[in-house]
């Protein structure tokens, strides 16, 4: 009999230690970001996930000493709270939520709402009711859901939610919610610059947010996973404002790099492997005078479209969207994008954002606002569902 009780104690125990063992917390980063002796990032729509936390309080070290200021969302567990992080530009901790249920697990989820212009940030780790984590953060990859024919029959049979889309992992597994991918690139109008504010406004990093503008609009339709590098003020070979009519420096020497404000390390683009690529630029490069020559246009647009599409080891679709800005050199990029489709098996795709905006749908410095952008993707969704099936 008392071996019995032994045994039965004994068993009690166990079961008792398996429920309330926990999962390791996991820390993923959504977005190009380098890793070293420090995690650093800069384009816009950057999400760090930690997932499978306990405790009552979270809070995030932050490096901006090289910012301004950037500007975050904050969602815990799936829900996106109402007040956004400020970040100082300096070194400093930020309590992101502090009255978790400590018995229960938790995902938190920072992400970048302002554009790489601002600075790159500095990620020095999470704490978790004032115990620094020691965690490595990994990279959530992308897998083409085009190069698996299971993967994308798989995903276009989901139902979840576009809340659940952007739900970090498990710390055990790299699987996302989503094996739907797009990479966005371009100018201001990419980047939701102004998205937020009330026209008349002068635009800044507090009211601009990725999330909101077209891109994240698109991305939650289609329950597809983004990142996005985009940079205000860019054109295909001339910039805002600049002197001549071309520029040193316009957004395609950028759309390579890892961090956008710094030429090395370029990205690794077998570790992020997008279904479709989406462009909006164009409309600086002839926003002021003196405008670049047709010819010079066309061939630096030429030369865009033909580096995106061999960056990357499978046949990645081009949706080129133009439109709504004043300017905007549609009829141009129409052209060359179905010159190069003819000649690359029909992965072009012009997308027509050219609508009038009015008071309604203006922002800051005469950007779209959030009804412009849900506009813009209003056009953007069914052609992309069309063309990849989704």
């Amino acid at each position: 009999d008392g071996a019995l009780v032994f045994v039965l104690v004994f068993v009690g125990i166990l079961l008792s230690t398996i429920s309330t063992a926990h999962a390791a917390p996991g820390l993923w980063i959504d977005g190009r970001f380098t890793v070293g002796e420090s995690t650093r990032f800069d384009w816009s729509g950057v999400a760090i996930w930690l997932t499978d936390v306990h405790g009552s309080s979270v809070s995030v070290l932050l490096d901006e000493s090289q910012t301004v200021g950037n500007v975050y969302s904050v969602m815990v567990d799936g829900v996106l709270l109402p007040t956004t992080l400020n970040a100082s530009a300096s070194v400093h901790s930020y309590v992101l939520v502090s009255d978790l249920d400590p018995s229960q697990s938790h995902s938190i989820v920072l992400r970048k709402r302002s554009e790489a212009s601002y600075g790159v940030v500095t990620f020095r780790g999470f704490s978790v009711d004032g115990e620094t984590l020691q965690l490595q953060p990994r990279l959530l990859p992308a897998q083409s859901s085009s190069a698996s024919s299971a993967s994308s029959a798989s995903s276009s049979s989901s139902s979840s939610s576009s809340s659940s889309l952007f739900s970090p992992p498990s710390s055990s597994s790299s699987s996302s919610s989503s094996s739907r991918s797009i990479e966005f690139i371009g100018d201001s109008v990419t980047c939701a610059y102004g998205a937020l504010g009330t026209f008349p406004c002068m635009a800044s990093q507090f009211n601009q947010d990725v999330l909101q503008g077209y891109v994240g609009i698109t991305a939650r339709a289609l329950q597809a996973r983004f990142h996005a590098e985009c940079w205000s003020g860019k054109g295909v070979v001339r910039n805002y404002g600049a002197p001549n009519t071309t520029s040193p420096d316009p957004f395609p020497i950028y759309w390579n790099r890892t961090l956008g404000n710094l030429v090395s390390p370029t990205w690794d683009f077998s570790s992020w492997l997008p279904d479709a690529v989406v462009i909006h630029l164009g409309g600086n490069d002839y926003s002021t005078a003196p405008a670049p020559p047709v010819s010079t246009f066309d061939a630096g647009y030429l030369r865009l479209l033909d580096s995106v599409s061999a960056a990357y080891a499978h046949p990645v679709h081009i949706f080129a969207i133009c439109g709504p800005m004043y300017g905007d050199p549609c009829a141009q990029v129409h052209r060359v994008l179905s010159a190069w489709s003819a000649l690359n098996d029909g992965r072009g795709h012009f997308v027509d954002a050219e609508f009038p905006l009015t008071p309604d749908l203006l922002g800051c410095d005469y950007h779209p606002n959030v009804a412009g952008h849900q506009a813009m993707a209003q056009r953007l969704i069914p052609a992309m569902r069309q063309v990849l099936g989704w």
